[in-house]
C-alpha cells in the first residue's frame, strides 16, 4: 500500500494577492490604517486566505 499525503498532491493557484484600497475620505493615514488593520482582522476571507501560509497577501489602503 502507498501512501500519498493528499496536500502535497494539491495544485496552488495563488501565490500572491495584492489588495490596493482607496478611501474617498477627510479621515488621517492613521485613521485609514486603523480601518484597514480592523477590516483586516475581521473579513473572514482575508484570514482564511491568509492563514494558509502559502499565500502572500499585499495589502495598501490609502486616501483618494
Amino acid at each position: 500500500m502507498v501512501h500519498v499525503n493528499i496536500i502535497d498532491t494539491i495544485k496552488q493557484y495563488f501565490e500572491t494577492i495584492t489588495i490596493e484600497a482607496v478611501v474617498d475620505t477627510d479621515e488621517s493615514d492613521e485613521r485609514i490604517q486603523e480601518l484597514k488593520e480592523k477590516t483586516d482582522s475581521r473579513c473572514p476571507v482575508f484570514n482564511i486566505l491568509k492563514d494558509t501560509n502559502f499565500i502572500k497577501i499585499q495589502s495598501t489602503w490609502r486616501k483618494k
